[in-house]
């Protein structure tokens, strides 16, 4: 069997370095042949070092990858353009059997050239149409109009009925999609290699400050504003307490956020970068994993890679409620807290409720570690990938 797998998440992202190459290394180790269209960042690929050392990898897995130049915005109508000529070609020249689209713009890519070429599609839905082109962008555009959601979301479901497999990151959205369509789809969260999170270790690196720890990007979907409040009520509890921030967010965004909130630079929080093999070591210096969305219709298939890893590291998260399957989760596992509401008495009832479990440390810390084994295991993920394409093909 081939697969061509489209992605406009660069592979040379952070991301994809946890949340793509490793699934296709797994994938192409069982023994399906895999090729990959992505469109990657001009600041990426100008680090020429990673590039080589990316591409090496990905043959020794006997992978192969043609990279694109990546456009903002608009310029997607010419990544689409030129996505149709290259995929065609892959397509006939390979021989490919499915083709693998992740998320919305390879969905417009591949989708049609599977129709047109008899080739079989699955259709990696990492949120819906909606939350693509509407949520989650910081501008107003075309697609900001109220009945455009509407139109996107009728959109998202044509395309669900017409793929050969369709995969969702969350129970609720499989449930969802179930009840309103009748079809059934596979679920495979966001998961995460566990081998990279070791055993508990001493918490050195804060003096052994509180740590309140926000893992990933910041931006117009995620409540800093609404994090900063949470975390002056821990610090109230918690006169020690420490905001780690560890994010590639330009400080220049991240740092009146705070200062408005009169939180000090170094004093009350810090902020760090990291790659993906340095996060484990930073988690592991947290109390508590805090993140807070904006909420939107769209959340019910969001599955935060910053959650699996936390609860890979042992570190029990602080969740706003409504989020995929977090709420859920939450509450049958005792891994930590969902917020109802931004509010700071919802914040103090959340911090009492955390008090609590935190007081049997070695106890929260093996309930989420087993979490993320039972549920967010990469191998896990792996596996429900190959049924995918094993049930396709017969």
């Amino acid at each position: 069997m081939k697969c061509l797998y489209i992605t406009n998440l660069g592979l040379l992202d952070n991301l994809a370095a946890t949340q793509i190459v490793p699934y296709l290394q797994g994938i192409a180790g069982s023994g399906i042949t895999v090729f990959i269209l992505s469109y990657e960042k001009r600041a990426k690929t100008n680090d020429q070092k990673a590039v080589l050392e990316l591409r090496q990898r990905l043959t020794n897995h006997g992978i192969t990858w043609r990279a694109l130049p990546y456009h903002n915005r608009w310029g997607n109508i010419l990544d689409v353009l030129t996505g149709w000529y290259i995929v065609l070609g892959i397509v006939i020249r390979q021989k490919i059997d499915v083709i693998h689209v992740r998320s919305s713009i390879p969905l417009f890519i591949g989708w049609p050239l599977a129709k047109v070429t008899a080739r079989k599609l699955i259709y990696d839905r990492r949120g819906t149409l909606a939350g693509d082109f509407v949520d989650d962008v910081n501008i107003k555009n075309l697609f900001s109009v109220g009945w455009m959601s509407r139109v996107l979301d009728r959109l998202d479901r044509f395309f669900i009925r017409r793929a050969d497999a369709t995969v969702v990151l969350t129970e609720t959205m499989r449930e969802r999609l179930l009840r309103e369509l009748g079809i059934e789809v596979e679920t495979i969260p966001c998961c995460v290699d566990l081998k990279r999170f070791g055993n508990p270790t001493a918490k050195a690196m804060f003096g052994g400050r509180f740590v309140v720890a926000y893992l990933g990007s910041l931006g117009t979907s995620y409540g800093l504003d609404e994090m900063a409040d949470f975390f002056k009520e821990v610090r109230r509890e918690r006169p020690d307490a420490l905001f780690l921030i560890i994010s590639h967010t330009d400080r220049g965004f991240i740092i009146p956020v705070l200062e408005k909130k009169n939180l000090r630079f170094e004093q009350d929080y810090v902020i760090m970068e990291a790659t993906p093999d340095r996060v484990p070591a930073l988690l592991a210096e947290a109390d508590v994993s805090l993140m807070f969305y904006k909420r939107r219709w769209s959340d019910a298939g969001t599955s935060p890679v910053k959650f699996a890893e936390s609860l890979a590291a042992g570190v029990p998260v602080a969740v706003n409620a409504g989020l995929g399957d977090t709420d859920e989760l939450i509450k049958a596992r005792r891994i930590g807290v969902s917020i109802r509401q931004f509010s700071g008495e919802a914040y103090r009832s959340a911090i009492g409720e955390l008090k609590v479990l935190l007081g049997d440390a070695a106890g929260l810390d093996e309930r989420c570690r087993a979490t993320a084994r039972d549920l967010f295991s990469l191998d896990k993920g792996i596996q429900k990938y190959i049924t995918v394409y094993k049930s396709i093909m017969r």
